[in-house]
């Protein structure tokens, strides 16, 4: 199915349909529903994201403080959280 038509059983015009295909906009809900309609499937087949790596938005080093930390006696972690509040002030 093309843009145009999916745009046309929307009531929208082809750059949302693009937009929203491409990532760069997301569908509101009833867009979503209407998206789902138009292509025969159910809302919830349009939400499934198997397969789809959800990014880790902590890099490696911060992986590593939290290994660290963890380590640490609860006296130590107890401390640490007392610096990190006052470098936050």
């Amino acid at each position: 199915m093309t843009q145009q038509a999916v745009a046309d059983r929307l009531g929208v015009r082809p750059e949302s349909v693009s937009q929203i295909e491409s990532g760069r906009q997301s569908p509101t809900l009833t867009s979503l529903v209407g998206l789902a309609k138009a292509l025969g499937v159910e809302p919830s087949a349009l939400l499934q994201f198997e397969g789809t790596p959800v990014p880790d938005p902590a890099g490696a080093d911060e992986h590593g403080l939290l290994a660290d930390y963890r380590k640490l006696s609860e006296n130590a972690q107890r401390t640490i959280r007392a610096v990190a509040l006052g470098l936050q002030r």
